[in-house]
């Protein structure tokens, strides 16, 4: 989840997020001010549950992170009748950045 986080909100936002729901929270107090970075964060949260859920109660396999990406990218989409005009531009380029991740070849790592 770190990876998510750490990839979306430092690049768009300048905040750091934390790494748990607490950390997370700090920011919906102040829903106005950060409803954007909200909405992704609720996208994010929704788009790992769900397959989380998938796994684990239906039994399906898991694929690669490209799956996530492509549900918070479409989670947005779904949700984006529901953001205010001036949120439009900030969601437009987290899509942007959420396809850059989709498109990028996988990375290898080398223990």
């Amino acid at each position: 989840m770190q990876s998510l986080f750490g990839f979306i909100f430092p690049s768009l936002f300048y905040k750091h997020v934390g790494t748990d729901f607490i950390s997370m929270s700090q920011f919906w107090v102040a829903n106005k001010k950060h409803s954007v970075m909200n909405v992704v964060c609720a996208a994010v949260l929704w788009s790992l549950w769900t397959p989380r859920n998938d796994l684990i109660f239906n039994h399906s396999s898991w694929s690669d992170i490209k799956q996530i990406w492509w549900l918070i990218m479409r989670t947005l989409w779904k949700w984006e009748i529901l953001f205010k005009e001036d949120m439009l531009g900030q969601i437009h380029t987290i899509y942007q950045h959420i396809s850059q991740m989709i498109n990028a070849p996988h990375l290898l790592l080398w223990i």
